[in-house]
């Protein structure tokens, strides 16, 4: 009677596990792995849409600005003597690579900004509030839309959150909307992998534990098994 008197005082000592708060989230997700070298997956991420933000961004502004200094070029040129038309073709794509490369970075830098700064912030809400909803896309939208403008004073600000707002909302709807079509946001996939490769490390761990805690039993008894006659 007293035994189970006592098992059930230990059971309401159990307390249950507390939630997580929304920092240990993002101290979960954004991490890099000094041991492997690896980094996570939003972390990834982050680098990634900068990239493919600013290629878009350099193609977009880089090709058009490119075509017209090239055909500048060739307007503002027509009485300058060349040895060849080896030459002066050649002269007229280097003014037009010249302009790509000027209004390519231009725009590159830009774009790669607003794809950063709206996939980060929208991402690191749903890290921290441990779920996606309209509310990360549009604050996300805002926030990257003022700072954009930034550097134009408050009516800037205005105007720029405003405008990401605009663009923001519609956005979010479809993003949101494809998320729920596929069953899983891409906020709870990201989570379950991390869970499952978390597990994974855990059962790797105690293999190998096991593994070589074996090995030094069957060492020590075969140290033993050879000490035994000599004695």
């Amino acid at each position: 009677m007293a035994e189970e008197q006592r098992t059930e005082v230990q059971a309401t000592d159990v307390h249950p596990p507390r939630p997580r708060t929304g920092w240990e989230n993002v101290k979960e997700a954004y991490v890099f792995s000094r041991i492997d070298g690896e980094i996570s997956q939003e972390a990834f991420e982050l680098i990634a849409m900068f990239l493919m933000g600013m290629a878009a961004g350099s193609i977009y502004g880089g090709v058009p600005a490119s075509r017209h200094a090239r055909n500048r070029f060739i307007k503002t040129s027509d009485a300058a003597l060349y040895p060849s038309r080896l030459d002066a073709v050649g002269t007229s794509y280097n003014a037009g690579t010249r302009g790509f490369i000027r209004y390519g970075f231009r725009w590159g830098w830009r774009t790669g900004f607003l794809v950063l700064g709206f996939h980060g912030i929208s991402s690191f809400l749903a890290v921290y509030r441990d779920k996606t909803d309209m509310l990360n896309y549009t604050a996300a939208a805002v926030t990257t839309g003022g700072l954009y403008r930034f550097n134009m004073g408050i009516k800037g600000i205005i105007g720029g959150s405003f405008i990401g707002a605009l663009l923001g909302v519609p956005a979010g709807c479809l993003m949101v909307g494809l998320q729920k079509l596929n069953g899983e946001t891409f906020h709870q996939k990201k989570k379950r992998e991390r869970m499952e490769e978390k597990l994974e490390k855990e059962q790797e761990q105690m293999q190998k534990e096991k593994f070589f805690g074996d090995l030094i039993e069957n060492v020590n008894k075969s140290v033993k098994e050879d000490s035994g006659p000599h004695r």
